[in-house]
């Protein structure tokens, strides 16, 4: 396997109840000679290289539908090797966006290693007066890091993580490659308020929280995503 790399500038912004992935001047690169396996690679370093180039964008909601993919054959042997893809759920109002990337096929492997994943759980409670009515809150609040010391860990799993490089890094084969589904991007959400009671001098509200960025690709920035095939 050869090791190259995919480079893009990552725009991951909150407009219109949506979430983009920009792929702009998207380099993947392919050596016109037999190189060793256990050759490293710099990202960034296009020398002697063919490089190809994508430019698109991904997940524009709501004038693009609310999911959308784009697929990348990483060496043009008519099999798609790679998908970006982009989803944002809608239940009462947006709430969920995702961006994913997809390995297609056992034959590619990208950068990647293995991280703990802790998810932290508590429960907040507010009141205020409005209208001379007393409105109780209730938050359910699930979160990648501790929000708070009252806080417990709900559960803790591992998730294999894509490995970003800057340019001239470089990227090593006996690094960690993985062949998976990767999350790049993950807007935090929440459901409610419900109104559970309602009386003439009370309204009782329930809300569901998730705050799940914790693991984000860096936005707004030009980044170097190592894959070998």
């Amino acid at each position: 396997m050869k090791i190259n790399f995919l480079q893009f500038r990552s725009v991951f912004r909150l407009s219109v109840f949506a979430i983009h992935l920009a792929m702009s001047g998207l380099l993947i690169s392919c050596e016109p000679e037999p190189t060793p396996v256990d050759a490293d690679v710099k990202a960034g370093d296009t020398t002697q290289l063919m490089v190809q180039v994508w430019d698109t964008v991904i997940g524009e909601y709501p004038v693009m539908k609310p999911w959308d993919s784009v697929f990348i054959d990483v060496d043009d042997d008519g099999q798609n090797d790679l998908m970006f893809y982009s989803y944002e759920g809608y239940w009462h109002g947006p709430t969920e966006a995702e961006t994913r990337l997809y390995c297609l096929s056992s034959n590619i492997q990208i950068g990647a290693e293995a991280m703990p994943d802790t998810v932290f759980f508590v429960k907040l409670f507010s009141t205020s007066i409005i209208n001379d009515k007393l409105n109780y809150n209730e938050t359910s609040l699930y979160s990648c890091e501790r929000q708070h010391n009252n806080g417990s860990v709900h559960h803790v799993s591992l998730r294999n993580s894509v490995s970003v490089f800057n340019a001239n890094q470089n990227i090593s084969a006996y690094q960690s490659w993985i062949c998976d589904t990767f999350t790049l991007t993950y807007r935090d959400f929440c459901y409610g308020p419900y109104s559970t009671v309602d009386t003439p001098d009370t309204l009782y509200n329930y809300i569901r929280r998730y705050k799940t960025d914790c693991f984000n690709l860096p936005g707004d920035s030009l980044i170097f995503i190592g894959f070998r095939k």
